[in-house]
């Protein structure tokens, strides 16, 4: 099993806020589809609207080049 330090070189956490019309629309959809948290709910809203954008195929095809830094790098926020 990784270390606590490990996983946090591995997975950013991200806080965000929504308005109330905003998580009801949130909660109403984990609903539907069975998921078990609101951020299961938002990573799969997030990446399902990239995917529908074709940037997740533009990402696995080379076309979108990202650069690899350490979480600690970089402006927060």
């Amino acid at each position: 099993m990784p270390s606590e330090k490990q996983q946090e070189n591995e997975y950013k956490r991200v806080q965000v806020i929504f308005s109330r019309e905003q998580y009801e629309l949130i909660e109403f959809i984990k609903g539907k589809l069975g998921l078990s948290s609101d951020s299961e709910t938002v990573k799969l809203i997030v990446f399902s609207w990239l995917a529908e954008k074709s940037i997740v195929s533009a990402f696995l095809k080379g076309e979108i080049k990202i650069e690899v830094r350490s979480l600690g790098e970089g402006s927060k926020g």
